[in-house]
């Protein structure tokens, strides 16, 4: 199947033009390459070093909610015991957002 891609460059000029993606072409591994399919974006291929770092980040993001969600549930502890005891409890952004009496 051929899809229309879009090449992004540095200073993100589009060029537009049919395209497989081969990869002995040059610029895969050096620039994003965005898919589109009946002009929807469908995909993109990027540079291996730009998606570690949008792994890292992603990783270091999810640690920090769950944080976030460990204080919460730290801070609240006293108070959800007095409200909730015996019951298992979801919480979402520092609030109970469901409960159960069991697992």
């Amino acid at each position: 199947m051929l899809c229309e891609v879009m090449m992004i460059m540095r200073n993100f000029r589009e060029v537009s033009a049919p395209y497989i993606v081969n990869p002995e072409d040059e610029s895969v591994g050096r620039e994003t390459i965005l898919i589109r399919r009946n002009g929807e974006l469908i995909a993109a291929v990027l540079p291996y070093a730009e998606y570690e770092g949008l792994l890292a980040l992603k990783k270091s993001r999810d640690a920090a909610v769950f944080q976030q969600g460990h204080d919460d549930y730290i801070r609240l502890h006293a108070e959800l015991l007095k409200t909730y005891k015996g019951d298992w409890v979801a919480m979402l952004e520092g609030k109970v957002v469901d409960r159960d009496t069991n697992q």
